[in-house]
């Protein structure tokens, strides 16, 4: 499809289904709207009024909305980094928590069942003398 003046609008408004809101925006048929997106037809001057208060309205919210979220930005980069809990530094010996000596070999024999539960060593021992 084009990309028409209407059409550019009507995804302006809601840019999941722009011919779908403009129809019920509009009060007209969706095929008379998808005429209109597409530049078959042309609407009537009141339909394009609608459509601009419509658009207008849209941009006084968003107005409203972007003062809000640069506060919010604004108190996000004044705070201190989040550590999480294996970043925080030792005092004494000034490392965190994470490892350096490569990933963890598994123990062979701790006495894991197939489910994962730890069983208790003494009674493996046990059961196979």
């Amino acid at each position: 499809m084009s990309e028409t003046l209407i059409r550019v609008s009507a995804r302006a408004l809601n840019p999941d289904r722009p011919i779908k809101a403009l129809a019920e925006l509009l009060r007209r048929p969706r095929s008379t709207a998808r005429s209109w997106a597409t530049g078959h037809r042309r609407p009537s001057i009141e339909m394009l009024e609608a459509l601009r208060d419509a658009l207008k309205e849209r941009q006084a919210q968003i107005g409203q909305l972007v003062p809000a979220l640069e506060y919010v930005i604004a108190q996000r980069e004044r705070e201190p980094k989040h550590r999480t809990g294996f970043n925080l530094k030792d005092p004494v010996t000034g490392l965190d928590k994470r490892n350096r000596r490569g990933r963890p070999r598994r123990m062979v024999g701790c006495g894991e069942s197939r489910y994962g539960k730890r069983e208790n060593l003494t009674r493996t021992l046990e059961r196979g003398s």
